[in-house]
């Protein structure tokens, strides 16, 4: 992607193969010990920059060496919290390490966190071959049961490329609940599920995500219904419906904003 830059080029824009092209010569930083310039250069005059897929990921073309920070497995003695090996306090021993960064040295008291109900519990922190492929499909699963969907005008120009995961929108972010019913050529989905068909409300979602286990899902779902207040909203809205087919149903989800959002 060319760039016209004039006067200065940031160091971090350059790597040790960049060519800067000056009128009729080329100057090309070739030493490959230097992943880039440390001072910036200075050109007098315009100068025109190509830079390569290579060039935005250095790493891929100069050989380095990839660092890994090594399992977050080390717990502090205080709060209990996960950290990496290298966040302990540099006087500390890699055997004894001594954590300060998560609870500020005492400055921080959190309330341990509220014990997952079953089998959500069971199915996260196990290891069995069963709890491995329920985080395998872990989307799956949650798109499966979500009561709405997600609305976002996706930037897709980043997605698929090496390095970390990133997901980037543009404009607001919003989920859509849609109608109560389906359309009668459309099958139930998201919070439809929950009011319409109840009696078969599992095989419905599974005709959604086949290739989910349908015990795991089951258990899921009475997860739900026997711990979300929205699940019986729905399903009271359903029987009314069904009672009533011509009733004209509203349904409306206020937010208190005098309550603190965490």
């Amino acid at each position: 992607m060319p760039n016209e830059i004039t006067n200065l080029i940031p160091s971090s824009s350059l790597h040790p193969d960049f060519s800067i092209t000056c009128e009729d010569e080329t100057q090309t930083f070739a030493d490959r010990s230097l992943v880039f310039p440390p001072e910036p250069v200075r050109v007098p005059f315009r100068v025109s920059v190509r830079v390569s897929k290579a060039q935005i990921y250095p790493w891929t073309s100069v050989g380095l060496d990839r660092h890994t920070l090594g399992s977050m497995k080390h717990r502090c003695r205080k709060c209990r919290a996960l950290l990496w090996i290298d966040e302990r306090l540099l006087n500390s021993s890699t055997r004894s390490p001594v954590f300060t960064t998560c609870y500020a040295g005492g400055k921080i008291l959190l309330p341990p966190l509220q014990e997952l109900p079953s089998p959500l519990n069971t199915l996260l922190t196990r290891t069995d071959q069963r709890a491995r492929l329920f985080k395998q499909n872990i989307k799956m699963y949650n798109s499966a049961l979500s009561f709405t969907s997600l609305g976002a005008n996706i930037d897709h120009s980043i997605t698929g490329t090496s390095g970390v995961y990133s997901f980037r929108i543009h404009g607001k972010m919003y989920h859509s609940i849609g109608s109560l019913f389906p359309d009668d050529d459309n099958r139930p989905e998201f919070a439809q599920l929950y009011i319409y068909d109840t009696e078969h409300e599992l095989r419905n979602r599974m005709n959604i995500m086949p290739g989910l286990d349908p015990v795991i899902l089951g258990e899921l779902q009475q997860m739900l219904h026997d711990l979300n207040p929205y699940c019986n909203i729905f399903k009271q809205a359903g029987h009314m419906l069904l009672a009533n087919p011509s009733l004209n149903l509203r349904m409306a989800i206020t937010d208190n904003r005098k309550k603190d959002p965490r």
